[in-house]
């Protein structure tokens, strides 16, 4: 069955910012391939790359929720295997956003690569920011 690459980015942005670890279970594990990757910056705490549904789910079991976040655009291309989006995440007063870059084979999505504007503040904002529920 083809993959709606849009809407599993739609549905993974908006359980990520939600918390919503059952949807995000329910997505990686009927939408990512059993290779796929998701990739952050190297200098981001638990940065680097995650190969495989079960170690990009354990890092984002972790990570929903913690910082709210919203998207500010979308794109796809004509083929619907390679996705752009635009995504601002809060961190306290501050902000930083980052271009996420998902490729998927049509089945399935293979990657998902973070590339943000200032990983200096990202750094700073995840040591200090708190989280949804206190912690």
């Amino acid at each position: 069955m083809p993959l709606d690459l849009k809407r599993a980015a739609e549905t993974f942005y908006r359980a990520m910012a939600a918390g919503d670890v059952s949807e995000l279970t329910e997505l990686i594990e009927t939408s990512f391939a059993d290779t796929a990757t998701l990739s952050r910056p190297e200098s981001l705490p638990g940065g680097g790359a995650r190969t495989g549904r079960d170690r990009i789910l354990r890092f984002l079991e972790q990570a929903a929720g913690r910082a709210p976040l919203k998207v500010h655009q979308l794109e796809i291309n004509t083929a619907g295997t390679e996705l752009f989006a635009c995504v601002e995440v809060m961190l306290g007063a501050d902000s930083a956003t980052a271009l996420e870059w998902w490729t998927s084979d049509g089945t399935s999505v293979t990657s998902v690569r973070a590339f943000y504007w200032d990983t200096a503040a990202m750094v700073a904002g995840v040591t200090t920011a708190p989280s949804h529920d206190g912690r």
